[in-house]
């Protein structure tokens, strides 16, 4: 077994050549089902996870890069877990076509994921460190880890005297569909994916529903199935079952550093933040974001808002003076495809409150020190 598992490695590393790709899920999903007709638990087991961790991200390690105008500011987009960048190519294109922004995209990976967060990092300092200002436009907790991994990259390289920005380059954060992970996001002692709920219900549960349809989106994605209901997706879901049973997912994801929300105080004590959700997501429920905003405007430092930006007005602050800005919608007629799709589904009230932000943060009314 120890064999096999080494030979799946090997092939999945064929996976960070595009063209590769789809003829490689096309044969692990094939692989799944024959070792579950012939009775080879272990092998099936292993199968799937290594689908499980290729669907993660549909781009697998792919970083984009648009390269925008000298005087546009730099924002990061993060997306969402099992998303492709196809799935928020938009959201980078309008940033680079409204604002002239130089804009960094991923979506997270499982499988070199130290590789494209230090290209992100590098990426988005390189690009701001003549003065430009950032901004970070993430979905969902799969796209905010990777921001905060390039915050604390920045915190480390600022204490050492690095050539990067200083924290005040950060101008907005806008957070999409994002809540906290339970009260372990907030304390040190979580260090992986695997000690973060997943919605509601148990953690199996969560991170049952979790796999299934970031693997069952792969398996459409690269045209393995026309419908989930056909065998091969079938067949793929119970396994996911028999993946989280016997323990192997939750094995798999100690290998997927997460960064506790508050190891990032230093920024999100002083930065504006947008918070986005609305009532048909299942994925993370919007009361985790409402939860989330309150959670922010309690960080300690958080009423000094005003003293980090005494010229700023009520669109970069609010009428509070604590800068946390949130569009929840309540959506009368149920979204199926709810999470990390507000850009989309409410797409003049979505992108109103994302520029009303922006243009304060960006303009004269704040200022720049």
């Amino acid at each position: 077994l120890k064999k096999f598992v080494g030979d799946l490695s090997s092939l999945a590393y064929l996976g960070r050549t595009a063209d590769i790709r789809q003829r490689l899920v096309s044969s692990l999903s094939a692989l799944l089902k024959e070792a579950g007709e012939a009775k080879v638990p272990e092998m099936r087991v292993e199968l799937c996870w290594q689908l499980c961790q290729m669907s993660f991200s549909l781009s697998c390690h792919d970083v984009e890069l648009y390269p925008g105008t000298a005087e546009g500011p730099v924002v990061f987009v993060g997306g969402y877990a099992g998303s492709h960048i196809d799935d928020i190519r938009l959201v980078a294109q309008r940033w680079a076509t409204h604002y002239g922004a130089a804009v960094v995209v991923l979506s997270p990976c499982a499988e070199w994921m130290a590789d494209q967060q230090l290209a992100a990092f590098e990426h988005v300092m390189s690009l701001a460190v003549h003065g430009r200002n950032i901004i970070f436009h993430t979905f969902s907790n799969g796209g905010l880890n990777p921001a905060k991994d390039i915050l604390i990259k920045w915190q480390k390289t600022l204490k050492i005297g690095g050539n990067v920005p200083p924290i005040e380059a950060l101008r907005c954060v806008i957070m999409d569909s994002t809540g906290l992970g339970g009260e372990a996001d907030l304390e040190k002692y979580t260090i992986s994916f695997a000690d973060v709920s997943w919605g509601p219900g148990t953690f199996e549960q969560g991170i049952t529903r979790l796999f299934t349809s970031l693997g069952l989106a792969a398996l459409l994605h690269y045209g393995v199935i026309a419908h989930t209901t056909e065998p091969h997706g079938v067949d793929f879901a119970f396994a996911v079952k028999d993946c989280i049973e016997k323990g192997r997912a939750i094995r798999g994801m100690k290998r997927f550093e997460w960064i506790p929300f508050m190891m990032c105080q230093g920024f999100w004590e002083r930065v504006p933040i947008l918070l986005t959700a609305s009532s048909s997501d299942q994925i993370v429920p919007w009361e985790a974001s409402m939860h989330l905003a309150d959670f922010i405007r309690k960080i300690p430092g958080r009423q000094k808002m005003r003293e980090f930006h005494p010229k700023a007005g009520i669109d970069a602050l609010g009428a509070d003076g604590l800068g946390v800005h949130t569009l929840f919608i309540k959506e009368d007629v149920f979204q199926p495809v709810a999470h990390a799709k507000h850009f989309r589904n409410h797409a003049d009230e979505y992108w109103q409150a994302v520029d009303k932000l922006a243009a304060a943060c960006l303009g004269e009314s704040m200022e720049k020190k």
